[in-house]
C-alpha cells in the first residue's frame, strides 16, 4: 500500500508489469530471501531450522536445492550480487551461484545506495565483452526507518516534528509498541521515497553503460511492515498476518517482449526465479517449486492460468525460544481468497488456528474457524499435506488409527521439537525426556520428531498400549518410499525417516562478531 510513494517504481509498474496479489514467504529477512532466491517454500528449504541457536550463522541449504544465481551462471551468464549485508551477508549461503558476491561490513564508509552503485559499475566492467549478466541488488534503507536520520524526514514537519525528530532512533518503542505511528509511519514512506530515487538512478546507469542490450527489472521485497493497526501489531516478524506478508512485485523491461499488464492472480515470492529464468529462455531447476507464469496478465492468461488449478501461496515462521514452550512453527496457506493460519509450539501443542475470507476480510478481523459453512477444514487438511515437503531432518509416524501413539527414543537430546500435520490439542512431549504421547486427529495424520543429528540407542513404539516395535534403530528406518510398517494389537502404523540436515560451516570469528553488531543494529538480536 506505500507503492504510491514510489513514483518511478510507479512509472515502471504501468509502462511493465506488476502483480496485485503478491505475498512473500515469510515475514522476516532470511527464510523469504532464500526462498526468493531458491524458488522453495519455507517448509522446504527449511531455513532457520528448529533448534538452531539464534541467529542461524554458517548453516546452508542442501546442495540439491539449486539457487537462481547457479541457473544463470549455469546458461552463461555473469552473476554478481551487492548487499547491505545482515542476514544477507557471506555465511547464511546466499553467495552460491554469484561470480561476485559483495555485502556491507559494519561500519563500512559511505552511503549504501552509492555503494551499489559503484558496485554494479564495477560488476558491467568485469564480464566478459557481451557475456549476459545477472545482478541481485538488496537494501536495508526502507528497513531501518526507525534509525530517524535526515534521510527518512521527507515527510517531517521539522517544526511540528521536532521532539519526534530529536529523540533519534525508534526502534526499541516500535518493539515495544509504543511508538508514535503516524510519525514512524512518515519515516518509513520517506525510506520508500528515497529507495525510489535510488531504483531510479541505478536503471538509469546500467542502461546507459549497457546499449543495446536488453534490460529486464523486477523489484520486489521480502515482508511488509505493521505500525499498530492491528491491536499489538507491530514491526515485523511477529506473525503471519498480511500487512507483514503482502509486497509489491514490479517488472519493466527495455524490450519489445518484455512484460506488460497486470496479474490479478496470487503470486508468491516463489514464483519470482522461474519466471525470470522462463522469460530468459532459460530452463528452471527441478528442485524450483514456483510456477513459471507469474508475468502474464489477467487479460491475457497464459495456459497455467486458464486450467483454472487453484493457485495456493505458502508462509512460514519458525522461532527458537529459549523453552520448547516458547519456540514455535506459525504457517500460513492463503487460496481461492481464503486464509488459513496456524501455530504450533515446540511441544506440539497448537497454540492457535485462524481463517479468514480475504476478500471480504482483508484486515482479518473476523475468524471464520470452525464455521462449516466456510472451506477452513478444507484448507487446514490440504495444509497438512505440504508438511510433506519438509527437507528437516526426522522422524516421522504416520498414523493408521486414532489410537493413541506412544514414541520413545533412548537419545533424548537428538531431539529439537515436534510437529503434526493436523494439529494437536495438548503438548505431546517436553524437551530432555525422549518420551513423546500423541492421539491423531485422523487416520493418515503424521508425527514429525525434529532431529539436530541422528539418534543414538533404540526406538520404541506403542499403539493404543500395545509394544508395536521394541528396538528399532534409526539405520534400519527406510525413507517414505520404503517405510517400516509397525502392529500393535489391531493397530498399524508407519515410520520413516529424513536425514537431509546439512553442518554449519566454520566462520571467522571476527566476521562473527560484526555479523552479530550488524544484526544487533538491524534490530534482529538483542
Amino acid at each position: 500500500d506505500r507503492l504510491g510513494q514510489a513514483r518511478f517504481i510507479s512509472e515502471l509498474a504501468a509502462k511493465g508489469w506488476m502483480s496485485t496479489r503478491g505475498w512473500s514467504s515469510s515475514n522476516w529477512t532470511l527464510p523469504s530471501h532464500m526462498s526468493l532466491l531458491t524458488s522453495s517454500n519455507p517448509v522446504e528449504h527449511d531455513r532457520p531450522r528448529a533448534g538452531v541457536p539464534y541467529p542461524p550463522i554458517g548453516e546452508s541449504v542442501s546442495a540439491s536445492q539449486a539457487t537462481l544465481a547457479e541457473a544463470f551462471r549455469a546458461a552463461g551468464y555473469f552473476t554478481a550480487a551487492s548487499t547491505d549485508g545482515g542476514f544477507l551477508a557471506a555465511g547464511f549461503d546466499f553467495e552460491r551461484g554469484f561470480d561476485r558476491f559483495v555485502w556491507e561490513r559494519m561500519g563500512d564508509p559511505g552511503d549504501s545506495f552509492e555503494r551499489h552503485r559503484l558496485e554494479v559499475d564495477q560488476f558491467i566492467e568485469e564480464r566478459e565483452g557481451g557475456q549476459p549478466f545477472f545482478f541481485f541488488i538488496h537494501s536495508y534503507e526502507i528497513h531501518d526507518y526507525f534509525l530517524n536520520t535526515p534521510p527518512y524526514h521527507h515527510f517531517v514537519d521539522e517544526e511540528a516534528d521536532r521532539e519526534y525528530i530529536e529523540h533519534g532512533s525508534w526502534l526499541d518503542e516500535i518493539q515495544k509498541g509504543t511508538a508514535p505511528p503516524g510519525y514512524v509511519s512518515r519515516l518509513y514512506d520517506s525510506g520508500v521515497r528515497w529507495t525510489d530515487s535510488f531504483v531510479r538512478q541505478l536503471v538509469s546507469d546500467i542502461e546507459a553503460k549497457t546499449p543495446g542490450e536488453n534490460l529486464l527489472v523486477v523489484i520486489t521485497s521480502d515482508h511488509g511492515e505493521s505500525f499498530g493497526a492491528k491491536p499489538e501489531l507491530w514491526h515485523h516478524g511477529r506473525g503471519l498476518w498480511e500487512e507483514q506478508l503482502r509486497v509489491p512485485l514490479v517488472a519493466w523491461g527495455n524490450y519489445e517482449s518484455s512484460p506488460r499488464g497486470r496479474n490479478d492472480a496470487a503470486v508468491s515470492l516463489i514464483d519470482v526465479a522461474p519466471s525470470i529464468l522462463g522469460l530468459s529462455g532459460i530452463e528452471a531447476p527441478t528442485s524450483f517449486s514456483g510456477r513459471s507464469d507469474v508475468f502474464e496478465t489477467s487479460t491475457r492468461p497464459g495456459p497455467v492460468l486458464r486450467e483454472g488449478v487453484p493457485r495456493t501461496v505458502q508462509a512460514s515462521r519458525v522461532h527458537t525460544g529459549a523453552t520448547w514452550g516458547q519456540s514455535h512453527i506459525s504457517q500460513a496457506l492463503i487460496e481461492s481468497g481464503w486464509k488459513y493460519y496456524r501455530l504450533d509450539s515446540f511441544d506440539g501443542k497448537t497454540k492457535s488456528e485462524h481463517c479468514y475470507d480475504l476478500s471480504t476480510d482483508p484486515a482479518e478481523m473476523d475468524d471464520r474457524m470452525g464455521d462449516p459453512s466456510s472451506p477452513c477444514g478444507k484448507l487446514a487438511r490440504a495444509w497438512a499435506t505440504k508438511l510433506q515437503d519438509s527437507s528437516a531432518q526426522a522422524l516421522y509416524v504416520v498414523a493408521y488409527s486414532e489410537a493413541p501413539v506412544v514414541l520413545r527414543l533412548a537419545d533424548s537430546e537428538s531431539v529439537v521439537g515436534v510437529r503434526t500435520a493436523l494439529g494437536s490439542d495438548s503438548a505431546i512431549g517436553a524437551p530432555g525426556e525422549g518420551s513423546f504421547r500423541w492421539t491423531p486427529r485422523a487416520l493418515g495424520d503424521r508425527l514429525m520428531i525434529l532431529l539436530r543429528r541422528e539418534p543414538k540407542g533404540k526406538i520404541e513404539v506403542l499403539l493404543d498400549g500395545e509394544v508395536a516395535s521394541a528396538g528399532l534403530l534409526w539405520s534400519e528406518l527406510g525413507f517414505e518410499e520404503a517405510p517400516i510398517e509397525v502392529q500393535g494389537g489391531r493397530h498399524r502404523a508407519r515410520l520413516f525417516r529424513r536425514n537431509t540436515r546439512t553442518e554449519t560451516t566454520a566462520g571467522g570469528s571476527r566476521d562473527e562478531e560484526a555479523l552479530y553488531e550488524q544484526l544487533k543494529a538491524l534490530g534482529y538480536t538483542e
